[in-house]
């Protein structure tokens, strides 16, 4: 796990990809303006007419069809696909993308301008992995997945469970309040439900009560298909935040029940 910021190229007109393809209306070419004497009325209808608009609207709305969205959906696809599966920025996938709308507003006469900026960046070096000191160990992708800005480590403590009964209920506030943290021993990794709150809330509140790491287990979260939350802000959070299927979390809060030490890496 691993965070880092990375350029990009902003891709601004990503929203006009599919109008500026599939459009076959007389409208006026890319880059040209309005002839002498019309300018846009309230509402951004031309001459200030709202019938003028909703023809706009109307012929603009019939030329897009979905075959022609089909086509470009496709074509995003498939940059996903040879990039691992996501076109998230700074990865391959994402390059493809870029690549393809470049590509097509160019040739539709737009002139595209890519834009470097500085951004958050985040990716899994490493797969995350619990092993229950003397049980089983459970590892990332079918079992645990990194929040996104979550941080790395690798290291042995007791796992205590925060705002979740015996069978993994919430209780309380989830660990999204303080309350919920009064009596936590500091070091310990803490395993919580899904608190009715954002995730942040949770690893912050976890922070300040000296959570080595917190593990996030949801009963809906069947083996393969945990999902990964972004915590929003990477420079709010200092500890591993992962969240666990529903059979890691089970076996988890067993562990935690009989007061028993899992090892994270």
């Amino acid at each position: 796990m691993a965070r880092r910021p990375r350029p990009r190229s902003a891709l601004a007109l990503l929203a006009v990809l599919v109008l500026a393809s599939a459009c076959q209306t007389d409208s006026p070419s890319p880059g040209s303006s309005a002839s002498p004497g019309t300018s846009a009325g309230a509402g951004g209808s031309p001459g200030g007419s709202p019938a003028a608009g909703l023809a706009i609207s109307e012929a603009l709305r019939s030329a897009v069809g979905a075959e022609a969205i089909r086509d470009h959906l496709d074509e995003l696809f498939a940059a996903a696909n040879a990039g691992d599966g996501t076109r998230a920025s700074g990865l391959e996938g994402y390059a493809g993308s870029q690549e393809y709308v470049v590509e097509v507003l160019t040739e539709a006469g737009y002139e595209v301008t890519l834009d470097e900026f500085q951004f958050p960046f985040f990716a899994e070096t490493a797969e995350p992995r619990v092993s229950i000191v003397g049980g089983e160990t459970f590892a990332g992708g079918e079992h645990l997945r990194a929040l996104i800005f979550s941080r790395s480590g690798e290291f042995e403590a007791p796992i205590v469970t925060v705002g979740t009964d015996e069978e993994g209920g919430v209780t309380g506030s989830g660990g999204c309040e303080r309350a919920d943290w009064n009596d936590f021993p500091t070091g310990a990794i803490a395993l919580a439900g899904a608190g009715p709150c954002f995730r942040l809330q949770m690893v912050e509140q976890a922070q300040d009560a000296g959570a080595a790491a917190l593990i996030i287990s949801s009963p809906d979260y069947e083996p393969g298909a945990v999902r990964r939350p972004t915590l929003l802000d990477p420079d709010a959070v200092e500890i591993p935040a992962l969240y666990a299927s529903n059979e890691a979390g089970a076996a988890l809060l067993e562990t935690a029940s009989a007061g028993g030490s899992v090892q994270l890496s």
